[in-house]
């Protein structure tokens, strides 16, 4: 696993909530973030990104529930949940969330019904529905095509793993619920970051979906696609560690960035 020479090995650990048993690892020191995942990933989609965010921070890598290292059948209603209560059993205080696809979904969900724990949220490329937007429609399976090559050693094992009913019943549940009476509910001060040539959900629902979260932030990453952490790492971790130390939340960033 990648986190670069100047971070030091990561700290793993699994903890019980239920019947699921969570998987995570921690790097760094500092205020903490929380890094959550897409659907059919795992804590390696963060690999080039840790590191950068470790610098100044605590950051801990979650693997959902029947994800990576982590066991137990995955609910999406249930995710959010699950997480909140890992975040107290780790003590964690109030932390930053950093969700992406799916783990964008489910960090929005866990902003609104559990504001105390949350500090800050980031949303990149979030799978979240709203009432009147277009349908991200490509949060199916089938849309799995669009990932960046180089990504596809990673995404192929989790969803062979999970398998295709579990994931298409995932895909489901996010299309048919509707986000946005709780994005209203969302106190903490976010960002919402996009890819330019997203083709799984477009880029017009990230401009309404930050419209609806305080501070409207929204960058676009010139050249990316689904997976911007992945496949502008460099402009990715720029435009994140500037949000996570800036006093009010603001990003002194251009509009959008290369």
């Amino acid at each position: 696993m990648f986190w670069g020479s100047a971070t030091a090995s990561p700290r793993c650990r699994h903890i019980h909530i239920g019947s699921a048993k969570i998987y995570s690892e921690v790097v760094g020191s500092g205020s903490p973030v929380v890094l959550i995942h897409g659907l059919a990933a795992s804590t390696r989609w963060w690999e080039k990104n840790v590191s950068a965010l470790a610098r100044d921070h605590e950051v801990h890598s979650i693997d959902l529930v029947g994800s990576g290292r982590s066991g137990g059948s995955f609910v999406l209603r249930e995710a959010a949940s699950i997480l909140a209560t890992w975040m107290e059993r780790c003590d964690l205080g109030r932390a930053a969330l950093i969700g992406h696809s799916m783990g964008g979904h489910i960090a929005a969900d866990l902003a609104a019904a559990h504001p105390h724990l949350i500090d800050r949220l980031v949303l990149v490329d979030a799978a979240i529905q709203i009432a009147g937007t277009a349908q991200a429609a490509a949060q199916r399976p089938g849309g799995l095509s669009f990932l960046p090559v180089s990504i596809l050693p990673l995404v192929v094992p989790e969803a062979l793993r999970t398998g295709l009913p579990k994931l298409a019943l995932a895909a489901y549940d996010m299309s048919r619920h509707d986000m946005g009476p709780t994005l209203q509910k969302i106190r903490a001060r976010s960002l919402v970051i996009w890819g330019e040539r997203d083709p799984m959900v477009p880029l017009s629902i990230g401009y309404t979906l930050a419209s609806m979260l305080p501070g409207k932030a929204l960058v676009v990453v010139r050249g990316a696609g689904h997976v911007p952490m992945w496949e502008q790492p460099a402009a990715f971790n720029k435009i994140v560690t500037t949000f996570l130390s800036s006093r009010d939340g603001s990003v002194h960033t251009t509009p959008t960035m290369h």
